[in-house]
């Protein structure tokens, strides 16, 4: 069977928890069998490690640069979105410019013989084109990835609150340009969850992570569509013990600058971080990822933070820290920072949030903490007992990596594209 994996993320050497998630699929995809990727890339981008990569452990792939949309373009995206009150805006609109990304794609298609796409989640679905999946006459399959109509009310949310709560956040584009957008569009919940659901109901099978989110769509998919609990996958030989002897950080964040991961770690930086420093006032913090970029208008002299946008890769982050934290407030999905610290072995301190969509056990596998100073004193009996929690990383990365072993994720692929699976039947982590 001739399998064609679809993604847009950003391309390697990008540091992303989505991307590192969509790279771990292609491995285990190609364990399966011949594999073909398109890759959907953001204009300009570097695609040459990206290249490489697929040239050795894809059949044929192809990367294809997005157009970039003029401000009339994407203002007539937005006066669409705002017609229709959903996510997205009518289909034909959305299209608008991509005929030759579409063209390219059918091309690909044909050249391969495929018979089964697998597209990586719904904001990809525009530029793979509607008609081509409503064409497609072999099997169409779709990683949920997130609730898109939750994460978008959500989104909006907690840009208002921070922008109200922190007026210097109106000077970083980015939340500018989304509040602004959050504004002129008149989102609707009902109307996007009915465009959500028919699109999903192009797919003859939708892949979900989180055991929440499967028991909620399960039920509501179109008739003739199924929903299949998907397990967990990353990267195969993360060394889990292959950290610094004295790692020269107590504790680490790692995130991209949404929202929801700044919200975390304002939270963080202003409930919890005093909280630790009255006892020990030479605690160091280490802070990378996009994150640092609207962060860095809070931190002042004496925080003991340290802040790098950019590391070579996730592990020379969890390396340096004797602690993760993952005080999140808001989300959807499954929190890959949090996967990705227990797969690393690194004691783990997360907010229910942060562990939402995990098997994880609290006190076995991580601390739980929601309170303010539940979390500080969770963070300090962790370091004021290195035993327990090298025990407590050791049985994290035991659990999780038997939850994303990949042999799990092959079996399952093999199920999901070559079984018989009646609806709604989960294939349990």
């Amino acid at each position: 069977m001739s399998v064609l994996f679809i993604a847009d993320e950003p391309v390697p050497p990008v540091v992303n928890g989505a991307t590192a998630l969509y790279f771990s699929w292609i491995d285990a995809l190609s364990e399966k069998g011949p594999l073909c990727v398109v890759l959907l890339v953001r204009p300009g981008s570097d695609t040459a490690e990206a290249d490489r990569y697929l040239g050795r452990v894809c059949r044929a792939h192809k990367i294809i640069e997005m157009p970039s949309r003029s401000l009339f373009a994407k203002l007539a995206l937005l006066a669409g979105r705002n017609l229709t009150g959903a996510i997205f805006g009518p289909a034909w609109l959305e299209a608008h410019g991509l005929g030759k990304v579409h063209r390219e794609l059918r091309r690909f298609i044909a050249e391969n013989g495929i018979e089964t796409i697998i597209v990586n989640k719904i904001p990809s679905l525009h530029a793979v084109g509607i008609p081509l999946l409503k064409a497609f006459q072999g099997r169409k399959l779709i990683n949920l990835h997130d609730d898109f109509v939750s994460q978008a009310q959500i989104d909006r949310e907690v840009h208002r609150r921070l922008v109200g709560s922190y007026p210097e956040l109106s000077s970083y584009r980015p939340y500018r340009i989304a509040r602004l957008r959050n504004r002129l569009h008149r989102f609707r919940a009902s109307a996007a969850r009915t465009q959500e659901l028919a699109m999903l109901g192009l797919f003859d099978t939708v892949l979900i992570n989180s055991s929440e989110e499967f028991a909620f769509y399960a039920p509501r998919l179109p008739s003739g569509g199924r929903a299949l609990r998907w397990p967990h996958v990353l990267p195969a030989g993360i060394p889990l013990k292959e950290m610094a002897e004295a790692p020269p950080f107590d504790i680490g964040y790692i995130a991209a600058n949404a929202a929801i991961n700044l919200e975390g770690l304002l939270f963080f930086h202003r409930e919890i971080l005093p909280r630790l420093r009255r006892n020990r006032p030479h605690l160091r913090m280490l802070v990378t990822g996009a994150v640092t970029e609207p962060f860095s208008r809070f931190v002042r002299p004496g925080d003991g933070v340290v802040m790098e946008r950019n590391v070579p890769d996730s592990g020379a982050f969890f390396r340096r820290i004797k602690i993760s934290v993952v005080p999140l407030l808001s989300g959807t999905g499954v929190s890959l920072k949090t996967i990705e610290a227990l797969l690393h072995g690194v004691p783990t301190v997360a907010t229910s949030m942060g562990v939402r969509g995990l098997n994880v056990e609290d006190g076995k596998d991580l601390l739980i903490a929601d309170r303010p100073e539940e979390f500080a004193q969770a963070i300090e009996s962790l370091l004021g007992d290195p035993q327990r929690a090298a025990a407590l990383g050791q049985q994290g990365a035991a659990t999780i990596a038997d939850q994303a072993d990949r042999s799990r994720f092959v079996a399952a692929i093999r199920e999901a594209l070559d079984g018989e699976v009646s609806q709604g039947a989960p294939l349990e982590c």
